[in-house]
């Protein structure tokens, strides 16, 4: 297995970090087979889209777009996923379908070597889950670009900077740094997760075949300890 950047989890990660209050959600299905559907939308929020394209000025960045669709293309063509389809509507909204293989056909890991996709996202016979894990997500900054790492780390997260901080402490923080407006967008934002068994299942003890999670986005950059959110059939 070939110790290369899971570009799956950092494309996501990119993704999440930069949410909106508005139309931000990740779909996952399981399928009959181990494999899993996956569907993932976001729309940055206006304030927050301003202040990456002054950042970027102000690093003197090739591009201001924050999605680069023929980028973006490029790094699913090195993972894993398959049946990848990419839109960039505008420079504020990313669609993406992709099939996420068995656990037993990921080859795909980070550049220690110790993750693949099941540790974000995880399928097997009666099970669905995603994982939110500081660790992983520590380590795959350290294998981005030097740029991408500049955007990451002004954004003061404790997921990836391991501090240890309430979510209102970190609102504040970024109040004190970029202002009221854009605190008042992180605060509002969430990520919508919705996880779906496989067709003609249901989620054990219920008579539905999915379950939708919502996540605070501030809740997500301040989290200190592994997390996961499943379902089984």
């Amino acid at each position: 297995m070939k110790r290369r950047t899971f570009i799956f989890i950092n494309l996501i990660l990119l993704c999440t970090l930069f949410l909106s209050s508005c139309e931000t959600k990740i779909c996952v299905k399981a399928t009959k087979d181990g494999k899993a559907e996956f569907n993932f939308k976001v729309q940055l929020g206006t304030i927050l889209t301003e202040t990456i394209e002054t950042l970027a000025l102000e690093f003197e960045t090739e591009s201001t777009d924050v999605f680069d669709q023929e980028k973006i293309n490029d790094f699913l063509i090195q993972s894993d996923l398959k049946k990848t389809e990419v839109l960039v509507e505008d420079k504020t909204s990313l669609y993406l379908n992709a099939e996420i293989p068995a656990v037993e056909n990921q080859k795909m890991v980070t550049e220690s070597g110790s993750y693949k996709i099941s540790d974000f996202i995880y399928c097997s016979s009666n099970e669905l889950s995603l994982k939110i894990n500081p660790d992983v997500f520590q380590e795959i900054v350290l294998s981005m670009p030097e740029e991408t790492q500049y955007y990451l780390d002004l954004l003061m997260a404790p997921v990836l900077t391991n501090e240890k901080i309430s979510t209102e402490e970190y609102i504040d923080l970024v109040a004190t740094i970029y202002g009221e407006p854009l605190a008042a967008e992180v605060k509002a934002s969430t990520v919508k997760v919705e996880l779906s068994c496989p067709d003609g299942m249901f989620i054990k003890n219920t008579k539905t075949n999915k379950k939708e999670f919502n996540i605070p986005l501030a809740q997500f950059l301040c989290t200190s300890e592994p997390k996961e959110y499943s379902i089984q059939w």
